[in-house]
């Protein structure tokens, strides 16, 4: 079903792409998991009526009737199972769109087999995604939690698509906080890069989201996974900082550059180390907030014991010689008074 969504979504500008994406978000992702080939037939036969804004407010009013609200001790596979239960004991009625949200069912009567649900679910479409990806993507935190509980194993979610984005990835994207730390704790691999060499540890300190960095460098405690159907096999959390995307960029460099400081500090308390250099120009991340003139920046990496304040560049600069050369007078003298040395005099053709 999610390769129909996308090919509906194709000739849209990606701004109009994400309005649709919310508007199926409300109908169409709520039918996902329980009858997936029955919304998917009904998908590729309304296509055309379905691109209509209007169309698509009417589906989502018809579907509102199917009630998702857990009920007392009910778990997310029972809602899940619940639901299913509604469209198949309502299969005429479902195929118009007209679900009768008081029809009574029980999960232990599902004739559900949970085990091909489990496999439907992480089942790859033309683009790579599974139901999870989607799920993410339409910011469906419910449908998401759902597909997360079906997982068989920690592989299941780390799932790559055709941009190498797993649901961790795309959770850090759309910003579900509580799904990146479900998969966190699920065994989702938080070292996998997408196609721009990026983890999702890259992408949140890049970003600046400063609770998910938070989620993603706490390691995972017992009570987080002793409800899990599978035990995880073991990954550091956090991940090793020293990794670097395409760009030859660490977690770190991303922050600073980014002038993120709160995602400095949760860094700083896991004690990353602050003399990584990136793989281009061999700067360290003072040398950055040197260049881009950030006093608060300097300040805090600078004073920082375990900081290099006179770390070298690959063509041996310090970050007061970087500093000098994009005539950051402030960083300079900042730079200066706390213990900065100069090591290469910059030319007339540097400047």
């Amino acid at each position: 079903m999610a390769s129909v969504i996308k090919r509906t979504l194709s000739n849209q500008s990606e701004k109009r792409q994400c309005e649709k994406k919310q508007k199926y978000s409300a109908s169409v992702i709520d039918l996902l998991g329980p009858n997936v080939q029955l919304v998917d037939d009904y998908i590729s036969s309304n296509l055309d009526t379905l691109v209509d804004e209007n169309s698509i407010d009417r589906l989502c009013l018809k579907l509102k009737s199917v009630d998702l609200t857990p009920k007392e001790n009910e778990d997310l596979l029972g809602l899940a199972l619940r639901v299913n239960n509604i469209l198949e004991s309502n299969s005429d009625a479902t195929r118009q769109l007209d679900i009768n949200a008081n029809t009574n069912s029980s999960t232990t009567d599902s004739k559900l087999d949970i085990s091909k649900l489990q496999t439907d679910a992480f089942t790859k479409d033309e683009d790579g995604d599974t139901f999870l990806h989607v799920a993410i993507i339409l910011k469906s935190i419910e449908w998401s939690a759902i597909f997360i509980a079906l997982a068989k194993n920690q592989i299941e979610l780390s799932l790559f698509n055709r941009d190498l984005q797993t649901p961790l990835h795309l959770a850090v994207i759309t910003r579900l906080e509580n799904i990146v730390r479900q998969l966190v704790c699920g065994g989702s691999d938080v070292t996998a890069v997408d196609k721009n060499g990026n983890t999702p540890l890259h992408i949140a300190c890049r970003d600046g989201l400063t609770m998910i960095v938070e989620h993603l460098v706490t390691p995972v405690k017992y009570k987080e996974v002793k409800g899990l159907s599978y035990t995880p096999l073991y990954q550091p959390v956090p991940q090793d900082f020293d990794i670097a995307n395409y760009d030859g960029l660490t977690c770190l460099h991303l922050a600073v550059m980014n002038n993120h400081e709160n995602v400095l500090g949760i860094l700083l308390d896991k004690d990353i180390n602050l003399n990584i250099v990136e793989r281009k120009e061999g700067k360290t991340a003072l040398h950055i907030a040197a260049a881009k003139g950030n006093i608060k920046m300097i300040n805090i990496l600078a004073k920082n014991k375990k900081g290099n304040i006179n770390a070298q560049m690959y063509n041996g600069k310090s970050p007061l010689d970087l500093a000098y050369d994009c005539r950051q007078i402030v960083a300079s003298i900042v730079l200066g008074s706390i213990g900065g040395k100069r090591f290469v005099e910059c030319t007339d053709d540097e400047l």
